[in-house]
């Protein structure tokens, strides 16, 4: 699990009315979007990291919709690894999509994610492991200012 961006009592609620979490992890989302939109970071990164805390503990509690949810999963840990980065915290950007990796791996293994999906899930896990090699050699190169690099 990553840094938890949520209370004990949210994170609660949203393992007992999964579905109707779908609903607020739209609005972080959204709220988050907005506010990296509007370059506010450090703002952003709440509603972000919430949102895919949420989707977590959706995808754990509710196999049925988790296939579905691999692409946003994956989508909000890209768009947490890079206001990480923004924050100039590349080595926490490349950590973070480390673990999205491995928390999807696990998932995925769990034998809660239909066969078809499992090919998909690849893909998410493969392009979560990019993102954080991107990141690491950010590291290895001090030289590349990170107001140059463009993720979007």
């Amino acid at each position: 699990m990553h840094q938890q961006f949520l209370c004990p009592v949210h994170r609660k609620w949203v393992s007992m009315y999964p579905l109707e979490a779908l609903e607020h992890i739209d609005v972080a989302k959204c709220k988050g979007d907005q506010l990296r939109q509007q370059q506010r970071w450090s703002e952003a990164l709440p509603f972000l990291g919430s949102a895919l805390e949420m989707t977590e503990i959706v995808m754990k509690e509710e196999p049925q919709i988790s296939n579905r949810l691999g692409l946003l999963y994956t989508a909000l840990s890209v768009e947490v690894a890079d206001t990480f980065y923004r924050l100039e915290e590349p080595l926490l950007a490349s950590d973070f999509l480390i673990e999205s990796a491995d928390w999807l791996h696990e998932l995925s293994c769990s034998g809660n994610v239909a066969e078809t999906k499992k090919t998909r899930w690849q893909e998410c896990i493969s392009t979560l492991k990019r993102g954080a090699v991107f990141f690491t050699e950010i590291l290895q190169h001090p030289h590349v200012h990170h107001r140059h690099v463009n993720l979007h």
